[in-house]
Parts: C-alpha cells; sequence; structure tokens
C-alpha cells in the first residue's frame, strides 16, 4: 500500500511539474506512463493477496464446519457420502493381528486438537456464567 501512495505522489508531482514546464511532454509521458503501469501490476497483486485470503478463511472455515460434523455426517450418511469422508480424513489404515490401526492425515490432528480447545473455552465460559447467576 506504501509503494501505491508513493508511485500515486510521484505521478502527481510530475503532472504538476509538467503543467509548470520543468519537465518535457516525452519525460512526461516516459515516466507517466511506467509508473501507472507499477500502481497497476501492484493494486492488482494486493487484490489477488486480499482474494487468497479470503479464500483461505473461507477453507479454513469450511474444514473446520467438516471436522466437527463429519462423525454425525458419517453415522447418517449414505456409503458414497461415508466413502468420500474416510477418502478425505484418512490417509492409512492397516489391519494386523486383529488391530486396526487407522491414520488421519496430518491436518486432521491438528484441526481435531483446536476443535478440542474450542470446545474446552466454550465449556469453561459456560461454567463461568454459570456461577456468576448462581
Amino acid at each position: 500500500m506504501k509503494q501505491i501512495n508513493t508511485l500515486q505522489s510521484r505521478i502527481e508531482k510530475l503532472y504538476e511539474d509538467k503543467c509548470d514546464g520543468s519537465v518535457s511532454e516525452d519525460f512526461w509521458l516516459k515516466m507517466n506512463k511506467k509508473w501507472h503501469a507499477e500502481k497497476t501490476e501492484l493494486i492488482n497483486h494486493l487484490q489477488r493477496m486480499n482474494r487468497a485470503d479470503e479464500e483461505f478463511y473461507a477453507l479454513t472455515e469450511m474444514l473446520l464446519k467438516f471436522c466437527k460434523n463429519a462423525h454425525e455426517m458419517y453415522l447418517k450418511g449414505t456409503e458414497e457420502e461415508k466413502r468420500f469422508i474416510t477418502s478425505t480424513v484418512v490417509s492409512n489404515i492397516t489391519y494386523y493381528d486383529k488391530n486396526l490401526n487407522i491414520e488421519l492425515f496430518p491436518v486432521f490432528y491438528i484441526l481435531s486438537d483446536l476443535i478440542k480447545e474450542e470446545d474446552k473455552n466454550l465449556l469453561l465460559s459456560n461454567q463461568s456464567k454459570l456461577n456468576q447467576s448462581a
């Protein structure tokens, strides 16, 4: 943002210099074109970053909701939905000597911890409210 403002200031100053006759028309055209192109590129880059940021948070929110509800969705889901949930969450399943071992993709361990922490904080908050009202 600072670079965009700097370029805008340069453009405005250069225009004033052109109007005052301090710079030639050719120089003004050359620099004006250059700085407008730089400014446009920076604005486009900033917009792409903002869109990526918004998409990241939307996907994260969707993933958290999925993780919170996956168990219930699995229990109530069709065979196809259960397959989808399993393939989305589970990275490896092994069965050996009557032991079933299920490994999740690493991100789901992290999300599970986040959900547990959020649930713990909610429980503590509710207990605090009950104690205050008693």
